[in-house]
């Protein structure tokens, strides 16, 4: 699990010192102690540092590093007066970024006649002077890290180990790691810069080479003087400090020539971007080659035929040299960029619509290497969208859900029948069609960059089974999925290797994790199983093997607690509605929630609880919310746990609990509901409390309609039988009990409450006796929050015992190992 996953599981300032703690003594041979009541102080060898954490601040503003370090002062003035040595370096931390810096820059102020018995995090409040002197000084210029998917907790250890030896590394701009370093120069420093893509990326590289004549203004703040733009506004403090980082006017005339020739590289790699396109960084296509060089030997471009089919503007070949390769897309514009850009010039050209031309459309010689047995390697980025996910549908030169739907490929897939729901994804199309010549010559190979769903889908279990026959995975990597364009930083790409043997394991296949590191460089540091339920029972096939009952009534549909959809039907035994969408970690925030009733997402219905499967749901349930998705584990699939397992039992009580009150708990109670010319109701059967308990309590604050809603219910709720009736409350762990009293104590404090606010909000039907979390925590929030918030932390603290639980009763493998 990344460093950033976890501090989004971070509710406070105490979270975030806590999680950083673990992660540095996980990464260090360290002690970490808390004299002077700081945030804690890290020693190892030549190492001492002060650590500082914060919630939530924006580091990149240097008013909000001076507030930081003036506290440090502090801290550090209590070393200094306790005769102890001082810390070497600072570390500073919050759920967003971090940064380090030399203990040195900020020592001087140890002098400084300001009064030292405020409290060090008031400090900021009472030393302007101070605060506005580090604002201005020069020697304050941290480089502050994102704290993202990609970033490494050893990177920020490197750098403090690098200022506890006096050492001062700057990282080089390269070839390989000039895209990433630009993008966060053009972030960050020229953020409002009103340049065009190729200007500002010339400018780049002016700075770089030839910082003499771009330098920033001696006298004029924040302006930054050039020799081809004239003078621009920049953020003087980031661009300090982005040079601190990284060289600058110490490259070889040589190496100076070959970074202005990067420039096209920039302008193209952005734009591209910018349009939505997919491409395939260069940092990310020299891995893949050097993983298809230790895979098939360093003479692979000599020794195979290689076809990229989907070539876009060639970014996956245009810096290596083939004896014999072959470029074909869709778009004619893409070949005319490639022969304008002079890439691959030896190489043969074609515009070729690979999932519907025939196949006499390929040149002659490619033909007869495909008939004749020939040894051809398919290196490849293909589209990835699906007819309900248009993702990367612009590299494909297709814009409607029907072109995917209805080319050739997908036609041939369909009346194979083989291949299930794999034919409505086009990159599978695309592996379909090279199976097919596989078929013809047994002699192919891929390599291909695409999401990893077709090695761990359950939609594409009837795909593994073909496909594999023909192929046998080797190895590959998997990265974070924003690194080919700005989406969404949630779901993760396979570069994935497949040799033309059948393949003997297609359950489990391992892949290195890379990340760019301090240095702007991929680098492998995790290793992660991505598997398939092939073989096993999946969750989602384990939980619905009840069946249930045929009888149907009708009922409201609602779309969360208090959003009426419609109106359908649902077994006349129904406890409530499980939204289950999917069986792996992608949907379990997206669509996974439980609802009094039938629950719709989109077209997307809820299944019914009952009494048989109630605690196999609330179980699932508890197994899908715990864990928070990332671009690692997203496509983890859910298998069914072991229930013999010492802990299901205890695992299956508490999850009860754990069910009421989670955020996707979409519980309710409704009354009297006009929709479509009658009355409906809406019961909440997985309310905790007695209707007598509920009647007292309103009759206690003459709260009539409570009152009588309570007294013609014909029975309890089903949880709260489940608890009080059947004896599940005591046995329970001790913090799920703890939950459950105090949110019964919420209720009955909040009763007089309760009645005044229903008056004003009659539309939240909290005149129900039965409402469910969703419904009274409108009340807790507004009205208690110092009780809602304590109520929430100690859920916080429930969720996380129960995470590792997840994995050790195997609802999921715990496949990703530190390298």
């Amino acid at each position: 699990m990344s460093l950033k996953t976890k501090l989004l599981k971070a509710v406070n300032e105490k979270d975030v010192e806590n999680i950083y703690r673990a992660e540095l003594l996980s990464n260090i041979e360290a002690n970490i102690t808390s004299p002077y009541n700081i945030d804690g102080l890290l020693t190892s060898k030549n190492v001492r540092t002060l650590l500082e954490f914060k919630y939530n601040e924006s580091f990149k503003n240097k008013l909000n590093q001076s507030n930081v370090l003036l506290q440090c002062l502090y801290y550090l003035k209590k070393f200094e007066n306790a005769g102890e040595k001082l810390p070497t370096t600072i570390f500073v931390g919050d759920i967003n970024e971090c940064f380090a810096i030399h203990t040195n820059s900020i020592v001087k102020y140890l002098s400084s006649e300001i009064d030292w018995k405020i409290a060090a995090s008031q400090a900021y409040k009472s030393n302007s002077d101070v605060i506005q002197a580090m604002v201005d000084d020069v020697d304050i210029l941290p480089f502050v890290y994102d704290v993202d998917d990609n970033f490494h907790i050893k990177t920020i250890i490197e750098k403090i180990k690098e200022f506890s030896d006096n050492i001062i590394r700057k990282v080089r701009v390269t070839r390989h790691n000039i895209v990433a370093i630009f993008d966060y120069f053009d972030k960050n420093v020229l953020d409002k810069i009103s340049l065009s893509t190729n200007e500002k990326a010339n400018l780049f590289i002016q700075i770089i080479i030839n910082p003499n004549e771009n330098y920033l203004h001696p006298k004029k703040k924040n302006i930054l003087i050039t020799k081809s733009f004239g003078e621009l506004t920049v953020n003087q403090n980031l661009f300090n400090s982005f040079f601190q980082h990284f060289e600058g006017d110490i490259y070889s005339p040589k190496e100076k020539e070959g970074l202005t020739a990067l420039i096209d590289r920039l302008v193209d790699d952005t734009v591209r971007r910018s349009k939505g396109e997919f491409f395939t960084p260069t940092p990310f296509v020299d891995l893949a080659h050097k993983y298809i060089s230790e895979t098939f030997g360093d003479d692979w471009k000599d020794k195979y035929i290689v076809w990229d089919c989907c070539c876009g503007s060639g970014n996956l070949t245009r810096d290596y040299n083939f004896k014999q390769l072959y470029l074909s897309t869709l778009e004619q514009s893409d070949l005319d960029t490639i022969n304008q850009m002079d890439y691959n010039q030896n190489s043969s050209k074609f515009q070729f619509d690979f999932l519907n031309d025939d196949d006499s459309k390929l040149p002659i010689s490619l033909q007869d290497s495909i008939s004749n047995g020939k040894e051809i390697l398919f290196l490849i980025n293909p589209p990835y969208a699906t007819e309900n996910n248009l993702d990367n549908i612009k590299s494909l030169g297709k814009s409607i859900k029907e072109d995917i739907q209805n080319n050739n490929i997908n036609k041939s897939m369909n009346i194979d029948k083989n291949w299930g729901k794999s034919s409505k994804n086009l990159y599978t199309q695309f592996l379909y069609k090279i199976f097919k010549y596989q078929q013809l010559n047994e002699n192919v190979k891929i390599c291909i960059f695409s999401p990893p769903l077709f090695l761990s889908g359950q939609s594409f279990k009837q795909f593994r089974k073909q496909f594999f026959t023909k192929f046998n995975f080797k190895k590959g990597f998997l990265f974070e999925a924003s690194h080919f364009s700005d989406i969404q930083s949630d779901w993760g790409i396979t570069f994935t290797i497949l040799d033309n043997k059948e393949n003997v394991n297609n359950s489990e296949f391992n892949f290195d994790i890379v990340c760019y590191n301090n240095t702007f460089e991929l680098e492998k540091n995790q290793q992660k199983t991505i598997y398939n339920n092939d073989i096993n029972l999946s969750c989602r096939d384990w939980l619905y093997n009840i069946k249930n009952n045929n009888t149907k009534i009708n009922v409201l549909t609602l779309k969360s607690s208090l959003s009426i959809k419609e109106v359908c039907g649902i077994e006349n035994d129904y406890i409530g509605g499980f939204l289950n969408s999917g069986n792996n970690v992608y949907f379990n925030q997206r669509e996974c929630f439980i609802g009094s009733t039938r629950m719709m997402s989109g077209n997307n219905r809820s299944n019914t609880i009952n009494k048989e499967n109630f605690l196999q749901t609330t179980t699932l349930f508890t197994a899908r919310k715990t864990i928070q998705p990332n671009w690692i584990n997203c496509k983890d699939e859910y298998l069914a746990p072991n229930i013999y397992h010492p802990l299901y039992e205890q695992f299956t009580y508490d999850s009860i609990i754990y069910s009421l009150f989670n955020n996707s708990s979409q519980q309710s109670s409704l009354r009297n509901v006009d929709y479509k010319d009658k009355k409906w109701n809406v019961k909440n059967e997985f309310f905790w409390m007695s209707k007598n308990e509920m009647m007292k309590l309103a009759n206690e604050n003459n709260y009539d309609e409570l009152y009588v809603d309570a007294k013609n219910s014909a029975e309890d709720r089903f949880v709260y039988n489940k608890l009080f009736v059947e004896g599940v409350y005591e046995k329970l762990s001790d913090d799920a009990k703890e939950l459950v009293d105090i949110a019964s104590e919420l209720v009955r404090k909040s009763i007089k409450m309760r009645k005044i606010f229903s008056e004003s909000h009659p539309e939240y039907h909290l005149n129900s006796f039965d409402c469910g979390y969703a419904q009274l925590k409108l009340i807790t929030k507004e009205y208690f929050k110092t009780e809602h918030n304590i109520f929430r932390d100690k859920y916080k603290s429930f969720e996380n015992r129960l995470i590792p639980l997840v994995y050790e009763l195997e609802f999921l493998k715990n496949v990703t190992i530190q390298l």
